[in-house]
């Protein structure tokens, strides 16, 4: 608690300063501004890399010169582990320029000691921002997750098949070998959610792809393409008749009895088989092959 009986912000500081002193007064200032700091001080490249290996931190505050170090230095140390946490330089009176070049090179903000009324509105306006980058990396990741990936089984979607695809005809081609596209159709999987309803079809599908993900190699591929359908590239086979056996293997698997809600389903698959290079090879004519065959059947 502060001295209005606040709770404290907890907050982990790594500071860079020969002067233990000076390292006091600066957590002194930190906690009168609402903080209740953990910290550890150093002084040298080894000691504030062992720092970053072994603990998480919060911000960075480091003095400009010190007799083993200086601001730059550690600047350029922090940078190399592509940290995203505010870097702050708190350091006695230095010119303006230098002050200037260090805020260039990628510091975050200077506070001079004598002025340390400055450093809590610095941290706090600093770690506000960090977390807002932080917030906007998390929506892109997750935007990014979205376009590639299927939402209800995790698996690749189309988009992302279609890529890895092209890479393996590109190496297929390269290395003078085969592979496969299979085109997957759970059949009548319209009565399951008629029977069921939609929430346990949901739970069928799940299951599927947890049953690809578990019998696929690591260089294969299964991906959720709409609705009840997936498709399978088996990037490496020696010959279609092990596509065969593939497709085989997989219906078997993906046809064995699934338990939702208690009631025991036991499912019929359609799977269609296009090969590179004898069927097509191009990635848009085996897609297209492989569901012709899919309907063939």
């Amino acid at each position: 608690m502060d001295e209005g009986g606040k709770p404290l912000t907890p907050l982990r500081v790594l500071i860079i300063d020969d002067s233990d002193d000076d390292a006091q007064m600066v957590l002194r200032t930190m906690q009168k501004g609402g903080f209740g700091v953990s910290h550890r001080r150093v002084d040298t490249t080894e000691a504030m890399q062992t720092a970053l290996e072994r603990e998480p931190w919060d911000i960075v505050l480091c003095d400009y010169v010190m007799p083993r170090f200086s601001a730059p230095q550690a600047l350029s140390v922090f940078q190399q582990y592509h940290i995203d946490i505010p870097f702050i330089v708190v350091s006695g009176a230095v010119g303006e320029e230098t002050a200037v070049e260090v805020m260039k090179a990628g510091a975050h903000d200077y506070v001079l000691k004598q002025n340390l009324i400055r450093l809590v509105p610095a941290i706090k306006r600093e770690l506000r921002e960090a977390e807002e980058r932080s917030a906007r990396r998390r929506a892109e990741k997750e935007l990014s997750h979205r376009a590639l990936y299927d939402g209800l089984t995790g698996l690749p979607n189309q988009t992302l098949l279609l890529d890895r695809l092209n890479q393996a005809t590109a190496y297929a081609k390269r290395d003078n070998r085969k592979l496969a596209v299979m085109f997957l159709d759970i059949d009548r999987f319209k009565n399951v959610n008629d029977t069921y309803g939609r929430t346990a079809g949901d739970r069928l599908l799940y299951g599927m792809a947890e049953r690809l993900r578990g019998i696929l190699a690591e260089e294969d591929t299964a991906a959720r393409v709409g609705g009840n359908k997936f498709m399978v590239l088996v990037a490496k086979i020696n010959t279609a008749e092990e596509a065969f056996d593939r497709a085989e293997f997989i219906r078997q698997t993906l046809s064995s009895h699934f338990e939702i809600d208690g009631q025991e389903l036991h499912l019929s698959l359609s799977i269609g088989i296009a090969i590179y290079p004898d069927s097509a090879e191009d990635s848009a004519s085996l897609i297209r092959f492989a569901e012709a065959a899919m309907y063939e059947i």
